[in-house]
C-alpha cells in the first residue's frame, strides 16, 4: 500500500538519522576488544548495538542486513576471549553494516549484498572443533599434551564443553540478542509446542513513549482497515489484489510491534500473517471458520492495542487465538469449515518465492512493486492535533479582527470616499479580507478527515451481527471521498452505530420472512456521505419491512409515551419521530442488540449536540432511510443576524432550514401553544420575548419573519422582527461568571465591536415546552 511505503520511507530516513551514532559505538566496541579480546563488557555493548540495529532495519523490512546482524550477534555467543578469525569476521561485519545502511539510506537496499560474509558466517556457525582450535593455538596445544596422557574418558569429559562454541543455529545466536521471534529463520510452532512469549509488564519505558502515538495512529488505520477487507475478502475470495493488500497490512503491523517491542502483538500478527500467507499462495481454501478465527486474531489485536495505549502492558493469555491461527495453518484449513473455492488461476501470480512468509515481502520488494518517492517528493507530515487546534484559535480571533477591520472601512468609505488615502485602505483591506477567508478555509481544512476512516469500522460490526441474528445483510459503502472535521468525525461514531445496529435488528427481516415477501433473502444496507453546500449528509438506507406508523403510536401509547388523544393527532412524520423518545422500543423482548429503549435517545442526543438535523422516511414493506445533515465543522460557524425589537441575535446557519414572512393573522393557538401552518405541517414557534425575557418580536405589527430552524428531527418556528444578513462568526463560551444562560449557546464579537449572543436552538425548544407546560 502506498501509505505503507511512506510510513516506512519516513522512519527510514528517522533512522538514517540515528545510525551514525551507532555506528561510531560500534567501531568504538570493536576496538575494545581488537586491543583485550577478554572484555565482557565490550563484547555486551556490541551485543546490544547489534540488537538495537537488528530491532531498526527489521521493521524496515531490510532482511539482507537482518541476516547480517544476526551472524555477527553470534560471533559473540561464547564465553571465551574473540579469536583472531572471529575478530576479523567482526571487522568486516563493521564495513559491510556501514555499507548497507548507505544503500538504505538512497532507497536501493535490493542493490545490498551481503553474501559472502554471510557464507562466512554460517560456515562458522556450524564448524568443527579444529577450526576453534586455530584461534587458541597455544592454549589448545598444552590441552592436547595434556590429553595425551589423560585417560579417554577425561578427553570424553573436555569435549562437551566446546559444544556450545561450535553447535550455535541461527535460532540460538537470535535468542542470545533478545529477539524473540525472526519470521525468516524460526519455524512455525506446531499448536502443541506453542511457546509462552516474553513479555515485561508494566509502564512503557520513555524511549517507547515517543514513537506510541504514531503507532496508535498507523495500528488503527491498519487494525481499522484490516476489519473492512477482511469482511470484503469473504464475498470474494478470489481476488487477489485485496488478499495481498490484507496481508501487507497484517505484515506492517508485524514490524511495527516488533520494531517497540510489543512482542504480544507482533507474536500474534504473525501467526495471522502466515495463515494470510498460505491463502495468497494457493495453498489453503478460505472457508467461514477460517475467516471467524482471523478476526479473533484481529480482536485480540485490538486488546492488546488498548493497553498499549492506556501506557501500560499487561500479560494477555494470547496463547489460544495463535494456537488456532497455527492449526489452521498446519492443517490447511482441513477441520476449519466448508472452503470457499479459490480459483488456481487467482493465486499463480503469488506462488512466487520472494512473497512467502518465511521471506517477508522486503523493502525493496515494495519499492519494486510501488516506485519509492524521489527524494523531497513525501509532503505528508504528522502534526499534533493540539498544534492544530492552536492554529485554529488563532484563525478565530483573526477572523473576529477582519470582521471589525470590514466595518470600519465601511464607515470610512462612506464619510470619506473621495481621499486616495481611504480608497487604498479599502484595496488593502479587500486583499486582508480574501486571504484571511482562504486562510480560515485552509485551516479548517488541516482538520478534515476521510469519512471513510468513520465507516471503516461498520463492515464487520454488520456482518457478525448478522450472523448473530441468523440474517444475511450487505452493507455497501459510498462516500465519494467526502471529509469532515475531526471532531464531528469523533461525535458521529456512536449514534451511527446505533442506526445500523437497529436497521439490521429492527429493519432488514430474516432470510425466510424476505422470500415470503417476494424479496431477495439478502438485505441491503446502504450507508452513503455527500458534501451538500456546508454540510455533509449521511444516510442510512435498508430494503426491510419498513415502519408501520399505527403500530408506533399504539406501542407509545402502551408505554404511557403519549396520550390517545395525541396519538389520533399525529401523521406519519410525528409518528416516526417517536422512536427516538427516551425509554421507546418496539422490541418484544430485551437482547443484547436491543429492547431498552435508549440507542435511538442517544443518536437524537448526539446529533442535536453537533447542530445537526435528522430526518427519517419509511415506507411499509419496503425499508427505511434515515438522513442526517451534520455542519462540516463546530470552529467558524455562518450564522444569521435576526433582530427582536432592540436586541441582535445569531441563528447558526447549520440550524436555519428556511426563513418566511407572515401575518400576525398565521398565527394560530393550538393546546397553548404559538403554531403556523408551514409546507402542510404545524410549526410551533418560539416566542423569544417569553424565553429570553425580550420585547416581543411582533408585538404592534402586521407582519414578522419566522426563522424555520431544525435540530435532529424537531422543526420549530423563531419569531422575529427583522433579517439582517448572514454573517461569520467564532463562538465564545460565556464563562462560569456568567453563570447559566439559557437557550443561549455562546456570544461573539461582531465588526461593529459589540458582543451578540448566539442562540441555541434546541434549548429554546426545551425552554418553550417548559413554558408551555407550565400554562
Amino acid at each position: 500500500m502506498e501509505e505503507d511505503l511512506d510510513i516506512i520511507k519516513e522512519l527510514t530516513d528517522e533512522f538514517i538519522k540515528e545510525a551514525p551514532a551507532l555506528l561510531e559505538q560500534l567501531e568504538y566496541q570493536l576496538e575494545i576488544l581488537e586491543a583485550d579480546p577478554a572484555d565482557t563488557g565490550a563484547v555486551e555493548a556490541l551485543a546490544e548495538v547489534f540488537k538495537t540495529l537488528m530491532q531498526r532495519v527489521g521493521f524496515l523490512n531490510f532482511d539482507a542486513l537482518v541476516s547480517l546482524l544476526q551472524g555477527l550477534g553470534g560471533l559473540l555467543a561464547t564465553p571465551d576471549p574473540l579469536g583472531p578469525v572471529a575478530l576479523e569476521l567482526l571487522r568486516q561485519g563493521r564495513d559491510q553494516i556501514g555499507e548497507g545502511l548507505q544503500y538504505l539510506g538512497a532507497y536501493e537496499a535490493g542493490s545490498f549484498d551481503p553474501g559472502e560474509l554471510l557464507a562466512a558466517l554460517d560456515q562458522r556457525a556450524g564448524i568443527a572443533a579444529p577450526t576453534y582450535q586455530e584461534e587458541h593455538t597455544e592454549e589448545l596445544r598444552l590441552e592436547e599434551e595434556q590429553a595425551a596422557v589423560a585417560p579417554m574418558e577425561s578427553q570424553a569429559e573436555a569435549e562437551p564443553e566446546l559444544a556450545p562454541e561450535v553447535e550455535l543455529t541461527p535460532e540460538a545466536r537470535v535468542a542470545d540478542l533478545g529477539v524473540t521471534e525472526t519470521p525468516a529463520l524460526l519455524p512455525v510452532a506446531s499448536a502443541a509446542e506453542e511457546e509462552e512469549e516474553v513479555v515485561q509488564e508494566g509502564p512503557l519505558s520513555g524511549e517507547v513513549m515517543d514513537f506510541v502515538p504514531d503507532f496508535i495512529t498507523e495500528s488503527n488505520e491498519i487494525l481499522e482497515k484490516l476489519d473492512e477487507n477482511l469482511v470484503h475478502l469473504e464475498e470474494a475470495s478470489s481476488d487477489l489484489d485485496l488478499l495481498n493488500e490484507i496481508f501487507r497490512g497484517a505484515h506492517t503491523l508485524k514490524g511495527a510491534a516488533g520494531f517497540l517491542g510489543f512482542t504480544q502483538m507482533a507474536g500474534v500478527t504473525h501467526k495471522m500473517e502466515n495463515l494470510l500467507d498460505l491463502l495468497r499462495k494457493g495453498q489453503m481454501q478460505l472457508s467461514q471458520g477460517i475467516m471467524d478465527v482471523i478476526l479473533q486474531g484481529v480482536d485480540q489485536i485490538k486488546v492488546l492495542q488498548a493497553d498499549i495505549r492506556n501506557n501500560f502492558i499487561v500479560r494477555r493469555d494470547t496463547s489460544a487465538v495463535r494456537r488456532a491461527l497455527t492449526h489452521i495453518a498446519e492443517t490447511k484449513g482441513a477441520d476449519a469449515g466448508s472452503p470457499v473455492a479459490v480459483p488456481a488461476a487467482a493465486v499463480a501470480p503469488v506462488a512466487a518465492p520472494a512473497a512467502s512468509a518465511e521471506a517477508p515481502v522486503p523493502h525493496e520488494a515494495a519499492a519494486g512493486a510501488h516506485p519509492a518517492p524521489a527524494a523531497g517528493a513525501d509532503q505528508v507530515i504528522r502534526v499534533d492535533v493540539g498544534r492544530i487546534d492552536k492554529i485554529m484559535t488563532l484563525a478565530e480571533e483573526l477572523v473576529l479582527g477582519r470582521n471589525r477591520l470590514l466595518q470600519l472601512n465601511t464607515q470610512l468609505v462612506a464619510e470619506h470616499g473621495e481621499e486616495e488615502l481611504v480608497n487604498r485602505l479599502n484595496e488593502a483591506t479587500a486583499q486582508v479580507n480574501m486571504l484571511t477567508g482562504e486562510l480560515q478555509e485552509s485551516v479548517m481544512m488541516m482538520r478534515m478527515i476521510p469519512v471513510s476512516r468513520v465507516f471503516a469500522r461498520f463492515p464487520r460490526m454488520v456482518r457478525d451481527l448478522a450472523r448473530d441474528l441468523n440474517k444475511q445483510i450487505e452493507l455497501v459503502i459510498e462516500d465519494h471521498d467526502a471529509e469532515i472535521d475531526k471532531s464531528v468525525a469523533d461525535e458521529i461514531g456512536d449514534p451511527l452505530i446505533h442506526l445500523i445496529r437497529n436497521a439490521v435488528d429492527h429493519g432488514v427481516e430474516t432470510p425466510a420472512a424476505r422470500q415470503q415477501a417476494g424479496k431477495d433473502p439478502r438485505g441491503i444496507i446502504r450507508l452513503s456521505a455527500t458534501h451538500e453546500a456546508n454540510h455533509i449528509v449521511l444516510r442510512i438506507q435498508d430494503d426491510g419491512k419498513g415502519m408501520d406508523p399505527a403500530k408506533l403510536k399504539q406501542k407509545a401509547v402502551e408505554k404511557g409515551i403519549i396520550s390517545t388523544a395525541d396519538a389520533e393527532r399525529m401523521d406519519d412524520s410525528e409518528a416516526y419521530s417517536l422512536i427516538f423518545l427516551p425509554g421507546f422500543s418496539t422490541a418484544q423482548t430485551i437482547t443484547s442488540v436491543s429492547g431498552r429503549g435508549v440507542g435511538m435517545d442517544v443518536v437524537r442526543t448526539n446529533i442535536t449536540r453537533l447542530n445537526g438535523t435528522i430526518d427519517l422516511d419509511s415506507t411499509l414493506g419496503t425499508g427505511t432511510t434515515i438522513t442526517i445533515r451534520l455542519p462540516l465543522t463546530l470552529a467558524i460557524i455562518s450564522g444569521l443576524q435576526v433582530a427582536a425589537a432592540d436586541e441582535i441575535f445569531i441563528v447558526p446557519l447549520t440550524a436555519v432550514i428556511e426563513a418566511v414572512r407572515i401575518s400576525q393573522d398565521q398565527v394560530e393557538s393550538l393546546q397553548g401553544r404559538q403554531v403556523i401552518l408551514s409546507r402542510d405541517k404545524v410549526l410551533p414557534l418560539i416566542d423569544l420575548g417569553q424565553v429570553l425575557q425580550v420585547p416581543v418580536a411582533s408585538e404592534g405589527k402586521q407582519e414578522a419573519y419566522v426563522v424555520v430552524a431544525g435540530l435532529a428531527e424537531r422543526r420549530v418556528g423563531i419569531l422575529v422582527d427583522r433579517l439582517l444578513g448572514q454573517v461569520d462568526v467564532v463562538i465564545k463560551a460565556l464563562g462560569d461568571f456568567v453563570g447559566p444562560a439559557h437557550g443561549i449557546a455562546g456570544a461573539t464579537i461582531l465588526g461593529d465591536g459589540r458582543v451578540r449572543l448566539i442562540l441555541d436552538v434546541g434549548k429554546l425548544m426545551d425552554l418553550q415546552e417548559r413554558y408551555r407546560e407550565a400554562g
